[in-house]
Formats: C-alpha cells, sequence, structure tokens
C-alpha cells in the first residue's frame, strides 16, 4: 500500500515540474507554449515559478530515493544468480507423482 501511494505521488510531482518548467519564461524567445512571451511577464510570478520548481525538484529527488530503498528492501539484495539457483532447485524438487512414468525399452 506505501509503495503504491509513494508511486502515485512520484508520478504527480512529475507531471507537475514538467508543467511548471514549461510556464517558466525562455530566454531564447521562445516563451512557454510555442512562443508567447506574455503570459507571464511580471517579475514576481517568475520568482515563484523557479521556487516551485526547486521545491518539486527536490520532492521528486526525494521519492526516486524512496522508491529505490523500498524495493530494496522488498528484494533482500539478491542477485541474479541466486534467484536463478533458487529456480533450478525448484524445478528439481518435483514429487515423485507429479512426474511422467518412464517409458519401458526394448532390449
Amino acid at each position: 500500500m506505501f509503495i503504491s501511494l509513494l508511486t502515485v505521488a512520484h508520478i504527480v510531482l512529475a507531471v507537475l515540474l514538467i508543467i511548471v518548467v514549461l510556464l517558466q519564461r525562455s530566454e531564447s524567445g521562445m516563451g512557454a507554449l510555442g512562443g508567447s512571451n506574455a503570459v507571464f511577464t511580471g517579475q514576481g510570478v517568475s520568482n515563484i515559478l523557479t521556487k516551485a520548481t526547486r521545491i518539486i525538484a527536490i520532492l521528486f529527488i526525494v521519492t526516486s530515493l524512496m522508491l529505490v530503498r523500498v524495493n530494496y528492501q522488498t528484494e533482500k539484495a539478491k542477485s541474479v544468480t541466486d534467484k536463478a539457483s533458487v529456480m533450478q532447485v525448484e524445478q528439481k524438487a518435483l514429487p515423485v507423482e507429479d512426474q511422467e512414468p518412464a517409458l519401458p525399452t526394448a532390449k
């Protein structure tokens, strides 16, 4: 449940970060959403968007690190070779009644 909420929060922060970055005024002449520089002309709005970008970026990084830590703890740091050897042992340990009978051989 916690990992689901964390994943949803991470996706929402990613979308918000994209939107806030696209709303910022560009210095190269291409403004937000196709070149309109008149959308946000005030200095105060620019400062608000810059602060919002910083806060959302920090939260995005924190949720990324939390997702990595939760995933690392649930997997118990098993390597791929350890998982493969466990699967091979499970396949070899079939009960006798689940195995097919051997065909008789001619002498």
